[in-house]
């Protein structure tokens, strides 16, 4: 077993942990740590550190340390250190990612089936020629079975595809498993964010006339699971879809804080969230619709 004394966490890795109940030590997935290896261990008193990655896939990493604080020293000085990525490695493992301002996403994702990262973009406003950009997005999708819903738009440019309203509705109907990642960048309140998304469901409901008591219900069972959320920095909300449309699975993780869940089982709703991220032109983020049109374009080539 790897141990390290809770009093020498935060002097080890250099951080301030925001909770060290139950023994345990959660950290930003941000850190890169040295692990060190102690010849000589001392009797265990330590703590086992769990490191989340911003996916929500634990890493546990035993360490091994001693138990006063010169000991701790003398061995940091003498001894080799390895570094650990966290971004990139987990219990073995690596895996590869992409950034996208500075975030970095993995390329697969495993829900119910490998995923792969498709598209990326941002959500932003321009204020006064100034761009501020608020989440960065990552689109997961069985690449494989998508694409084989898709071969009406084979040989279709990106130019083409990202004006075609038909593609991204295809898209979202493809009975086929989607993830969409959301990563904050510029810190909001939780229920900022849950009355924009209510309102932009709301109003393209009631446009193709769907909006009744049971959207209305699900649309705030989503707002309230908002409300009182923080968004702070390198927070991530993901919207899961499953292969079987009708529901949509939401999760939100921040430092310091447990995940939150909540389904969404009302086809319509779970349906418009859907079009909100990948409904082409209507859609949030222009910056992801011609991603999705920049890599359809390629995967879709004769």
């Amino acid at each position: 077993m790897l141990y390290i004394p809770t009093s020498h966490v935060k002097f080890l890795l250099g951080i301030h942990s925001t909770s060290t109940r139950g023994g345990t030590v959660s950290t930003p997935t941000s850190v890169v740590l040295w692990l060190c290896y102690i010849q000589q261990p001392a009797r265990p008193s330590g703590v086992r550190i769990i490191f989340r990655s911003s996916w929500s896939m634990p890493i546990l990493i035993w360490m091994l340390g001693v138990t006063a604080h010169s000991k701790l020293s003398n061995h940091l000085s003498s001894l080799p250190l390895l570094p650990i990525d966290l971004h990139t490695r987990t219990m073995g493992s690596e895996i590869a990612t992409v950034e996208m301002e500075g975030i970095p996403f993995p390329k697969e994702i495993t829900v119910a089936k490998p995923l792969s990262l498709l598209a990326q973009g941002v959500t932003e406003i321009e204020i006064h020629f100034l761009e501020i950009k608020f989440n960065a997005i990552g689109v997961y999708l069985e690449k494989d079975s998508v694409v084989g819903h898709l071969e009406n738009w084979k040989g279709k440019k990106a130019e083409e595809l990202v004006e075609d309203d038909g593609f991204f509705h295809a898209l979202i109907s493809a009975p086929v498993e989607k993830l969409v990642r959301i990563v904050v960048i510029k810190e909001i309140k939780g229920s900022q964010y849950g009355v924009q998304l209510e309102s932009s469901v709301r109003d393209r409901l009631v446009s193709v006339d769907k909006y009744d008591d049971d959207e209305e219900e699900a649309l705030e069972k989503v707002t309230d699971f908002f409300q009182s959320k923080y968004f702070k920095p390198n927070s991530v909300v993901t919207f899961h879809f499953p292969t079987t449309p009708g529901t949509a699975e939401v999760s939100f993780v921040t430092e310091g804080k447990s995940e939150a869940r909540l389904t969404v089982d009302n086809n319509n709703v779970a349906g418009m969230i859907q079009k909100w991220y990948l409904g082409g032109e209507s859609a949030v983020s222009p910056t992801t619709v011609r991603s999705l049109a920049d890599q359809f374009a390629a995967l879709l080539s004769p």
